[in-house]
């Protein structure tokens, strides 16, 4: 009897399998528009979940973009290109609700939609959102009790206070007024705002949409102002930031359309995402010495933007930029120190990877010596610096260049590049029309495509290695460039020592 059962059930096995199988054979993918694709290959995924892979190839490229999913290999900066910030795909995207730094992006904790963000009243881990019950004050504003913070207070916000001019007491039946809470004033016709030293938060959005704020002074015992709390307050022209704030977040000034100048506190250590996006007046910005990085596409249509002062010239040189955006010095073109035009920098000794795109576009900089510590220098560094005539490389045991590092230096007319320098990128010394000597180490052993591109008056490389030694460089595509178009010869002097 159990062998009869065994026979049955291994059967019945064979037959399921048997009829999963014609069920496959017969089912027809339908698959989603859009293609997904790595830099080889490009494919689609069935909309049952499945990958076929007879639909995954490689890329067809003409003029390096692929014919048929429009990836762009080593392209620029556009529409088309999947590396493009405003690409939908793209995760640095900040339009991508699954770009982490997003606030739509359910999981990014700075999403006061999040219920781990440590500033939401949803998040059950925060000991500084146990709130009480909105109640009205007399004054008309709204007050919530928190018990939590290091001493218990109020946190406000506008209730039937939503036009004129509003004063926020320190205190509220007896306890501290602590904050203004999220999306306080959002979108309210109030004039102008007293804010107390009891206060140490802003909160998310607190007053975006305020068309009618003017100014506002924010007290030193402020120590967050959280995201987008500024929002298209299109009227706002000055502002006052407290000395203890550590950070700038994500929109906090975007589309503030009538601020002039703004000073960035000492303490502040970094600069989020689209800051200052649209501040079509800032004409000024004082940068502190503490400031370490600046977000991506923060000055976009800061078109009046015309001087940028430090306070820490070392520091500056230390900062790390997100792109060409991402730097004030690209729209502005004058940077001071001590109210004095920067002309001459030289990198600090501890120093040894200088940032992208750190002086793009600075028209006051006309000398740069770099330390022996520096060992790479990246992308667009001194793009634009058509002021520059002398680059000094002493003793530096430098071994990169990024892409397009002296890209547009139309003052500059010779440099001798360091001996230990061995990968040049893309357009190094692209668009420098009047550059009309180059020496080169035996060293190098990649010189990047355009690296000469429209060199007018460059006649010769003068290379310190030998014809043997040359032919072993990795040259990549038309390394000597272009004239507007028409392809240029370069003759090599070998064996050079430095004569004349």
């Amino acid at each position: 009897m159990k062998q009869k059962i065994r026979k049955w059930l291994a059967i019945s096995m064979v037959m399921a399998s048997l009829s999963c199988f014609s069920a496959c054979e017969e089912h027809k993918h339908s698959y989603a528009d859009g293609w997904l694709y790595d830099d080889t290959y490009h494919w689609r995924i069935a909309t049952c979940g499945d990958i076929e892979i007879g639909l995954k190839s490689e890329h067809n490229f003409l003029d390096n973009k692929c014919t048929l999913c429009g990836y762009v290999k080593d392209g620029p900066v556009s529409p088309d290109n999947p590396v493009n910030p405003d690409y939908p795909d793209n995760p640095d995207n900040p339009d991508n609700p699954d770009n982490p730094d997003t606030p739509e992006n359910p999981d990014n904790p700075d999403d006061p939609d999040t219920p781990d963000n440590p500033d939401t009243p949803d998040n059950p881990d925060n000991p500084g959102w146990e709130e009480g019950e909105p109640e009205q004050g007399a004054d008309g504003l709204t007050y919530t009790l928190s018990l939590d913070f290091d001493e218990p207070g109020y946190s406000v916000s506008a209730g039937k206070s939503t036009s004129g001019s509003v004063v926020i007491p320190s205190t509220y039946k007896t306890l501290p007024v602590i904050k203004i809470g999220d999306n306080a004033f959002a979108g309210s016709s109030i004039s102008s705002i007293t804010i107390p030293n009891s206060v140490t938060a802003i909160g998310y959005a607190a007053f975006s949409n305020c068309k009618s704020l003017t100014s506002i002074t924010i007290p030193d015992s402020v120590t967050l102002v959280d995201t987008q709390a500024f929002e298209e307050c299109s009227s706002l022209r000055e502002i006052h930031l407290p000395e203890n704030l550590e950070a700038i977040y994500y929109k906090t000034f975007y589309n503030c359309r009538s601020l002039q100048k703004l000073t960035i506190p000492d303490k502040v250590t970094t600069i989020g995402r689209y800051v200052f996006y649209g501040c079509s007046a800032l004409t000024e910005l004082t940068v502190g010495k503490s400031v370490n990085s600046f977000g991506e596409m923060n000055f976009i249509y800061c078109n009046s933007l015309n001087r940028v002062n430090v306070t820490d010239l070392d520091a500056w040189c230390k900062i790390s930029f997100n792109g060409t955006l991402s730097n004030p010095l690209y729209v502005a073109h004058n940077l001071y120190f001590h109210d004095e035009p920067v002309t001459e920098v030289t990198f600090p000794s501890d120093l040894e990877d200088i940032s992208n795109c750190v002086f793009i576009g600075c028209h006051t900089l006309k000398k740069v010596t770099f330390s022996d510590s520096i060992k790479s220098i990246g992308f667009d560094a001194f793009d634009s610096c058509k002021n520059l005539t002398d680059v000094n490389f002493g003793n530096s045991q430098m071994k990169t260049f990024a892409d397009q590092v002296f890209l547009n230096c139309t003052s500059l007319k010779s440099i001798v590049l360091p001996d230990s320098l061995e990968d040049m990128g893309r357009g190094v010394f692209d668009g420098c029309r009047v550059l009309s000597k180059v020496v080169l180490g035996k060293n190098i052993t990649t010189i990047g495509m355009y690296t000469f591109k429209d060199c007018d008056s460059l006649k010769e490389i003068c290379y310190k290695g030998s014809e043997e030694d040359w032919k072993k460089i990795g040259i990549h595509g038309l390394w000597l460039g272009e004239i507007r178009g028409e392809p240029k010869e370069m003759p090599i002097r070998y064996n050079y020592q430095g004569e004349e």
